[in-house]
């Protein structure tokens, strides 16, 4: 994994922005979790978040909407369920995971320093603390990440057997 140094004089909040997506769209990220996934940038794409990672051995695909500011707003909470409300059902993906890179403090939830689960645990939320390091936020992505896909694999499992044993 490549060295971060945080970097905290921008010009604009869309490079702002833009910084923290480009740490998700770090490949090299993603795949300490899974050897086979890679990420797709999908803010070209209208409703669809910032990022979509695959993560072929787990068969998950999930949403990641990247939010580097000290205060997530009413407008980004509202874009953020915009997102997932259409295209969840469309199977678009299976998961949405709002990230704060800036703050742990996300509006309507509370302090998220690890993820918090909502809609049967297919929308998560976390925040990393302005605090911490570059490789320290990182880390925690990391392990919020593998969190996330833990529990979901192991909820698709426990369904997947359900069905079975209603057949």
């Amino acid at each position: 994994l490549k060295n971060l140094k945080d970097k905290k004089d921008f010009k604009n909040n869309s490079e702002k922005g833009k910084y923290f997506e480009d740490i998700i769209q770090d490949n090299s990220l993603v795949q300490t979790i899974d050897p086979k996934a890679y990420v797709v940038d999908s803010t070209k794409e209208g409703g669809s978040g910032d990022k979509i990672l695959h993560f072929p051995t787990y068969n998950i695909k999930m949403m990641v909407e990247c939010k580097y500011t000290n205060k997530i707003s009413d407008v980004h909470m509202e874009q953020f369920e915009n997102h997932w409300q259409n295209d969840i059902p469309q199977n678009k993906y299976d998961l949405a995971v709002l990230i704060s890179y800036d703050t742990e403090l996300i509006l309507k939830k509370g302090r998220c320093p690890i993820p918090y689960y909502e809609e049967n645990n297919s929308v998560i939320y976390f925040g990393l603390d302005s605090i911490y390091s570059p490789e320290e936020k990182k880390q925690r992505i990391i392990n919020n990440l593998r969190e996330i896909i833990t529990k979901f694999s192991q909820q698709k499992k426990e369904s997947n057997k359900l069905q079975i044993e209603n057949i």
